[in-house]
């Protein structure tokens, strides 16, 4: 499966700890100001919230530990005097404790948020995308497609005899065989192809800028390698599988999507274990 998640790259993270680490030496400025009547806590946690949200839960302590080093040349290294000598000490270990247990947070919530919009588009059970996502990827790439004058294919493959597995071996084989099934697909397939679960035994795998002789080739060697794949677990099972290229300026992800349909079932009436190829006109 591509493109299921846009991950940050290495340069805008590393801008976001820069203007971090800004921040905090601007904050800094401002404290060797306010001569200790004010807290600027509550403006220090603004660098330590970036750093912790973009570039990671390291590189909010990093930001944290500079905000440290602040304190200390502001509380301690300065001439001003205390009532006590602990009170500074008392003073940074306070705001440190306390902020590494907001970074902590702040990380958790985040892991918490990613988890749930992934769930939103993976299948939970094989880990590529759900039906969902793949229409919503597929249309953004088809859309591509168009503009550019580049061919599409999409492949839309079904299990043959999968409901006798579950009736055969239980529900706990079942998931397997589609776990193995997915895994199979996704390492037959390029890292720009997308690959998704629209149905209980059904998948679907678009090949973006492909025409229909290289995309013979790929499902010929998906056909291949998921049928090695069950004869390795002893899984009577067999694939039915319909594939469709668009090469013309108007494609359409929905009619696409329902031929493709069309010539995997009629794959399937053919005696399944079968492949049928077509392009739109």
């Amino acid at each position: 499966m591509s493109a299921t998640s846009k991950q940050m790259s290495s340069t805008q993270r590393f801008l976001w700890f820069i203007l971090a680490l800004v921040l905090v030496f601007v904050l800094g400025l401002l404290d060797q100001l306010e001569s200790h009547y004010l807290s600027l806590l509550i403006f220090y946690l603004i660098p330590i919230v970036l750093a912790t949200w973009f570039v990671g839960q390291r590189g909010g302590f990093v930001i944290l530990g500079v905000s440290i080093f602040s304190w200390v040349s502001d509380d301690i290294v300065s001439s001003y005097s205390y009532l006590r000598p602990v009170v500074p000490y008392w003073d940074i270990a306070t705001k440190a404790i306390f902020c590494v247990f907001f970074i902590r947070l702040l990380y958790a919530l985040k892991i918490s948020l990613k988890r749930e919009k992934d769930f939103a588009r993976i299948d939970y059970l094989t880990g590529i995308a759900n039906r969902r996502h793949f229409f919503e990827l597929s249309r953004r790439e088809i859309s591509r497609g168009n503009r550019y004058n580049r061919p599409t294919t999409l492949a839309y493959l079904d299990l043959d005899s999968f409901k006798a597995i579950n009736d055969t071996f239980g529900h706990k084989a079942g998931d397997k065989l589609l776990t193995v099934v997915a895994g199979t697909i996704e390492s037959s397939i390029r890292v720009s192809d997308i690959t998704a679960r629209v149905g209980e035994d059904e998948f679907t795998v678009l090949f973006p800028e492909t025409g229909a002789i290289a995309s013979k080739i790929v499902m010929e060697r998906v056909q291949r390698n998921i049928l090695e794949a069950m004869e390795k677990y002893k899984w009577p099972v067999t694939l039915s599988i319909g594939v469709v290229t668009c090469s013309r300026k108007s494609c359409s992800f929905d009619a696409l999507m329902s031929l493709t349909d069309n010539v995997m079932y009629a794959a399937k009436k053919d005696g399944k274990n079968a492949i049928r190829y077509e392009e739109m006109a």
